[in-house]
């Protein structure tokens, strides 16, 4: 064994232990209680709504997990995370179900939200403005109203006090709304500054002619806080659009790069056609399981099988060009690589031949689950260093964000990982690197510019200030471009995979319910499938003669 291999070893170590022991500290997650099913959940909302004389069978639906991500912002910020789980679980359900009927060229559907254990939680009944109902006065709308908040909704308004009304005269009808604020319920956005404003707790019921057709419970933030939020999240946007527009430069380049070394008899199309492939196939299962969550977005206007349509047309371009993307990078990358590694692409050289099991490749993998495993500690103490000394801030993760929306969740964390290892390891490091090192000629440009084009890639993540991350994957970047260069594409293939794989892992296996537990078990799983090549490789006779350099492991 190498005395490389053994600092890898201890990077491996050190970064799992760093990783495991002060995750939770790192990466605050909120502890919502999950106990119930996806089904089960359904299951209410149709009785919900099967209440009111309505048949849920015959309306088109969607169910999806979703976070009131300003609320939920705010509280983090100001009263920390505990209260905020508090009150997420006792008072305020931030996290939520949402359940949506409707029909294709119908103005009417319903629209509900539950908490975690099923508790209604938010509800709206659209109707056409033409509607026809009861045109009753606005004190009579208003005990309907507060007897519905009282029998059904279980709340006694003794302890609240009615800040708002409005009355809208219809075609055919007049509706009524009500909000209510919780007594004793402000939360000050800066208690030094009484300008910044106050947050507070609403009950808003909408009577739509002698009927409620609508009520929510939710936390009102101040328009200051909403602002500034808005502010910096525009500036994550922006310096996210400018790491796309350079990533497209780059992809034009590797089709310049490709078509002359083409015409030199220089380029195999072969293996990027394979990764492009891969690329294609994966980005157009990832559209399929999320369809929910587009469907979810539908627009009654449009008729439903022009949206489908849409929706499939939108998916099939995107992953055919993405994966034309990756195959012209990986082409021009590989001439690149040949030229300036000497030939010297180690593994990929045989993964290239259909050799996938080599002692080479294992080799590199365990190299590369050594970088993964040290990349975790690395942003581990990054992040806890940065939220104690730099005001770094994190909200909440939890194990609910899309992936709970998605069919077949458990497959979810399989694809992002395959997605991304692939897709940003050719286009970075493996074109990027290989593409500035041939023409610029110094190194350290060569692994530093591909590196922030990636890094500042992920500024619309939720860490404040916004380019924290990118500075965070910068210095990761530029660490992984060398590892590149010195260990090749292989390593930082497997590294990236296990990486996106564990994190996706994490939050699930910390969930409150033992569903979302078993979903985050696979995903581990996931993150462990790149050990078959060395666990084969071990078992299997060397030819004589085969040995290289850097086949220790």
């Amino acid at each position: 064994m190498k005395l490389s291999d053994g600092l890898f070893g201890l990077v491996a170590v050190a970064g799992a232990v760093v990783f495991i022991a002060f995750y939770d500290s790192a990466f605050p997650a909120a502890a919502i209680d999950l106990q119930l099913s996806r089904g089960e959940i359904r299951e209410l909302a149709d009785a919900y709504v099967r209440g009111l004389g309505v048949d849920p069978d015959t309306f088109e639906s969607t169910l999806t997990f979703q976070v009131d991500a300003g609320p939920a912002t705010f509280l983090q910020r100001v009263v920390g995370l505990e209260e905020t789980t508090r009150m997420a679980r006792e008072e305020l359900a931030l996290w939520n179900w949402r359940v949506r009927w409707f029909r294709s060229g119908e103005k009417e559907e319903f629209v509900l939200r539950l908490t975690p254990s099923g508790r209604p939680l938010r509800f709206r009944h659209a109707i056409p403005e033409a509607a026809a109902g009861d045109s009753i006065g606005q004190d009579s709308a208003r005990v309907i109203a507060a007897a519905f908040v009282t029998n059904r909704l279980g709340i006694e308004l003794e302890s609240w006090r009615l800040d708002d009304q409005s009355t809208r005269a219809r075609d055919k009808r007049v509706d009524h709304s009500f909000t209510w604020e919780l007594i004793g319920s402000e939360i000050e956005w800066r208690p030094d500054d009484p300008e910044a404003g106050t947050a507070s707790r609403r009950l808003t019921v909408g009577v739509q002619g002698s009927e409620v057709g609508e009520f929510s419970q939710f936390l009102k933030v101040p328009e200051t806080f909403q602002r500034e939020q808005t502010s910096e999240e525009s500036l994550g946007g922006l310096l996210a659009l400018v790491s796309i527009g350079l990533l497209v430069v780059l992809v034009i380049a590797a089709l310049v790069v490709a078509i002359v070394l083409y015409k030199k008899d220089q380029v195999r199309w072969r293996p990027g056609f394979y990764a492009g492939a891969v690329v294609t196939a994966v980005v157009l299962l990832s559209s399929l399981l999320s369809f929910p969550l587009f469907k979810d977005l539908y627009n009654t206007n449009i008729p439903f099988a022009i949206f489908v349509a849409v929706a499939v047309i939108g998916s099939v371009l995107g992953g055919v060009i993405f994966g034309l993307a990756i195959w012209v990078c990986t082409a021009a990358g590989e001439s690149l690589a040949s030229e300036s590694f000497g030939g010297g692409l180690g593994a990929l050289s045989d993964w290239f031949a259909g050799r996938w099991f080599t002692r080479r490749a294992a080799a590199e993998t365990l190299r590369g689950y050594a970088v993964g495993l040290g990349f975790l500690g690395y942003i581990t103490l990054f992040y806890i260093l940065g939220t104690r000394y730099l005001g770094v801030w994190l909200p909440a993760d939890s194990p609910h964000s899309d992936l709970l929306s998605m069919y077949l969740p458990w497959l979810v964390p399989l694809l992002i990982s395959i997605q991304a290892a692939l897709s940003e390891e050719i286009l970075f490091r493996f074109f990027g690197i290989s593409f500035l090192k041939r023409y610029v000629k110094y190194t350290f440009i060569a692994l530093l510019i591909p590196a922030m084009v990636w890094a500042f890639g992920h500024s619309t993540y939720p860490i404040y200030p916004v380019y924290v991350r990118g500075i965070e994957l910068t210095i990761a970047g530029f660490i992984f471009g060398w590892i590149f260069l010195r260990y090749g594409l292989v390593t930082m293939l497997v590294a990236h995979y296990a990486i996106d794989a564990i994190l996706l892992a994490m939050p699930l296996l910390l969930a409150a319910g033992g569903t979302y537990r078993v979903y985050g078990l696979v995903a581990m799983a996931f993150a462990a499938l790149p050990l078959a090549v060395p666990v084969i490789a071990a078992f299997r006779p060397v030819p004589e003669g085969s040995a290289s350099p850097g086949q220790s492991f």
